[in-house]
């Protein structure tokens, strides 16, 4: 599991020195018990470089801000996603709906019509990625951010994790 070779911090970045605009930095770090160290480093430098590609393209994405140094450890250095994953969002909805004895309710009418804003959301968030010639390759529901706001009437996906990620060109060739 590649989450385990690597530490993801969120710095607050209020002198605006790694160049957030929402005040907030990703720091995803390599640690100490990176087995295959250039596989991970590769893994850095292609998210680095698809998200800096793709970022002006697809709203969805955050940007790249910086590939370097992190406590001596090679690290990447993003735009923060505000919000919680998908999978985590899910558990919470299931939570939500369960009676005491863990046997689901009917869903009402407003989760539902918020279930289904998540899932357009997730879809056009996945189009432009498709749209704008990449493919995620290793998509899970902890590599999608929800953030309900005003209540859940506006609903914003960020798609992240983008370390195997692949990009067309015109010539049908991967980079990474």
């Amino acid at each position: 599991d590649e989450d385990f070779f690597k530490t993801v911090y969120c710095v607050k970045d209020t002198d605006n020195t790694a160049g957030s605009r929402n005040g907030f930095v990703a720091v995803i770090s390599l640690n100490d018990v990176c087995s295959d160290y250039n596989e991970h480093i590769n893994r850095l430098e292609n998210e680095y470089t698809i998200s800096r590609y793709l970022a002006s393209q697809c709203p969805s994405l955050r940007p790249a801000l910086s590939l370097s140094q992190f406590d001596g450890f090679p690290a990447i250095f993003l735009e923060w996603a505000a919000g919680k994953t998908l999978s985590k969002w899910i558990k919470e909805v299931h939570q939500e709906t369960s009676l005491s004895n863990n046997h689901s309710t009917i869903i009402c009418e407003r989760d539902m019509t918020i279930m289904l804003k998540l899932a357009c959301t997730i879809t056009t968030a996945l189009g432009e990625l498709h749209h704008a010639g990449a493919t995620h390759n290793n998509l899970t529901s902890s590599k999608i951010i929800v953030d309900e706001m005003d209540g859940g009437d506006n609903i914003l996906v960020k798609v992240i994790g983008l370390g195997s990620a692949s990009l067309q060109t015109d010539s049908s060739e991967n980079f990474s």
